[in-house]
């Protein structure tokens, strides 16, 4: 039996690597399409599910007296190497308080955000008020799957209880 040579032993190191860097990138590439599939995913609730539903709390808080504006925010890697996440916001203005249009920081609002990396949704409130205080926080982390606009109305209903009983 002849002893392998160098080259032979170094193509079979190199064969092994290339081996294990071609799963990796095939891993990886799984992974990227399965996250895609839950942004696309979470896009389509956000425009069937969410966006009416705030879009009808805000008209009624509208016909109160009150303001609101919706925003969103898509999945985003920045130059800098971080991310963003895909978002949607129902950001509340109370009359009588005076809205501060260069920051929404401050003001009440209720957000729904996709996280791509879990591939979970998570919800976050604010109570809080210029010169009144509050808190902000987790609402919730969900499956896609599992949140409906029953959750949904019950935790924004929830956090509008906690905005106008200050």
């Amino acid at each position: 039996m002849n002893k392998p040579t160098m080259n032979e032993q170094l193509d079979k190191v190199l064969d092994a690597f290339d081996q294990k860097q071609h799963e990796r990138k095939q891993v990886q590439n799984e992974t990227r399409s399965r996250e895609d599939a839950f942004l696309a995913q979470f896009s389509t609730f956000r425009t069937i599910v969410a966006h009416p539903l705030f879009e009808q709390v805000g008209n009624h808080l509208r016909s109160r007296g009150h303001d609101f504006d919706i925003s969103q925010q898509d999945y985003e890697l920045q130059h800098d190497g971080k991310t963003r996440d895909a978002s949607i916001s129902l950001n509340i203005y109370p009359s009588g308080v005076e809205r501060n249009l260069s920051s929404g920081h401050g003001m009440p609002h209720f957000s729904v955000i996709a996280s791509r990396s879990s591939r979970t949704v998570r919800l976050h409130g604010s109570n809080m008020m210029p010169g009144h205080g509050g808190s902000a926080g987790g609402r919730g982390e969900f499956k896609l799957e599992q949140l409906t606009n029953e959750i949904l109305q019950k935790e924004l209903v929830s956090l509008l209880a906690e905005v106008f009983t200050k």
